[in-house]
Parts: C-alpha cells; structure tokens; sequence
C-alpha cells in the first residue's frame, strides 16, 4: 500500500507567497493533502491559503514555528509522512517529488532536505550551517549535512516519539537531535533554495549561539538538558 503523505505549510504573515506556494504544491502533487497553520498572521495568510486549496488552521495569537508544527501534525495523524514546507517560497514546491520518491523506497523515516551552500551568494550562511552541522555530527556521531533546512519530511510514528518544546530554528535542531536519539533512519535528499535577503549579523550570530548550545547542552545532560535550558 502507497504511503499517505501530506504536506504542511506553517505561515505567519505570509500573504505575499502563500497562495503561489499552495497552487504549486498542489500542482507538483496533485490529490496531496496540504495544510497550511496560520500562526497567528495579522495579513489575510488564511484566507489566500484556503482560497488557494488548502485546509487551514488558525491560531488566534502568534505561538511560534514549532506550535503551528505541532497543532498541525495533531490534524494529520491518519497520514503516514508529513512533508515540512516553508511559506515564503525559499523551496521551490516542485521539490516534493524528490521526496516522494525517497518515501517509497521505505528505507527511511526522517528525510532532511541538503542545499548546496556552494550556489548561494551570502559566505555567513554557508559558514553558520558548516559550523552547527560539525559540531552536531561530532556530539552524536551522525551524518547531518544541513542540520537547519526547513524543507523535510517525517514519518509520522517517529514524530509521535518526539517531544519538541523549542522554536524558531531551534525546532529543526531539536527534530534533528531527537532523531538521532531514537535511532531513525535519516536520508537525505538535494534542494535547492533562494534567499531572498541577507541575514544580519546579530541575528545570524544568536541562531548559531543557540543551535551551539542546546546541542551541547542535550550531549552533556541528556534527558535533563531540557529542563535546564528552559530555566536559563
């Protein structure tokens, strides 16, 4: 029997792409499920959204990334894979093929998109996810070469092992983190990506500050790490 996959879009204040995104996922996979969460978007995201074709949830105030996955893979339970997608059109939709084909081969449950850092113009961005991708690997003898991609897909019985309590890209990291933990098996498949504008500074050096630490912090403390980083 052909796995049941779906697609969610968590978006905030994405009204500007969400409704290209929608048609061209639809379009790349016709009869997939797409699911957009509109974590609190103060633009009409939920209303190009559904008018584009997808089911939508909307939560009344802004919770984060990793609430709108969360509230979204409780509406998706029945589904066998979960495809992760971004709002803003940094991955093209018609990569969902790749994936597909990677999920029918069955040798996998945790499938991370890997972007060729070589084709993008910003140095920082290729230097940050070379820095946090090392050191991850390191920690957890693992072969992650883009700990922080957006684009992925998840089995949902792997997801329901899970217990992600952090945002931002923080969540990638954790899904990661807990991945390895659980002994997934973990693919990975080439995307491409566009940036649309240069992270700054201050922003970039505290993501890469956060990733560094938590992923510290979960080899040296385990199962307490969490409790502890929650408190700090």
């Amino acid at each position: 029997m052909a796995a049941r996959i779906a697609v969610l879009i968590p978006a905030y204040n994405e009204s500007k792409t969400i409704g290209e995104v929608v048609k061209r996922t639809i379009k790349a996979a016709p009869g997939i499920d797409v699911l957009v969460v509109d974590d609190g978007s103060k633009d009409n995201t939920a209303g190009l959204a559904k008018k584009a074709g997808a089911d939508v949830i909307k939560h009344e105030a802004n919770k984060g990334k990793a609430r709108a996955m969360i509230t979204g893979m409780n509406k998706l339970k029945k589904f066998d894979w979960v495809v992760f997608l971004d709002a803003d059109l940094q991955y093209e939709p018609e990569e969902l093929s790749n994936f597909s084909d990677l999920i029918k081969k069955d040798d996998a449950d945790f499938i991370l998109g890997k972007r060729n850092f070589k084709n993008i113009p910003f140095f920082r961005h290729w230097l940050a996810n070379t820095v946090v991708s090392t050191i991850f690997n390191i920690c957890y003898a693992s072969h992650v070469s883009d700990l922080t991609c957006g684009l992925r897909a998840i089995r949902t019985s792997l997801w329901r092992k899970m217990n992600l309590i952090f945002s931002g890209y923080l969540v990638e990291t954790e899904m990661a983190y807990d991945a390895v933990k659980l002994k997934a098996r973990i693919k990975e498949v080439d995307v491409h990506v566009k940036y649309h504008s240069k992270s700054g500074v201050s922003r970039g050096v505290k993501i890469v500050a956060s990733i560094l630490i938590h992923t510290l912090f979960w080899k040296i403390f385990g199962e307490y790490s969490n409790y502890i980083l929650l408190y700090i």
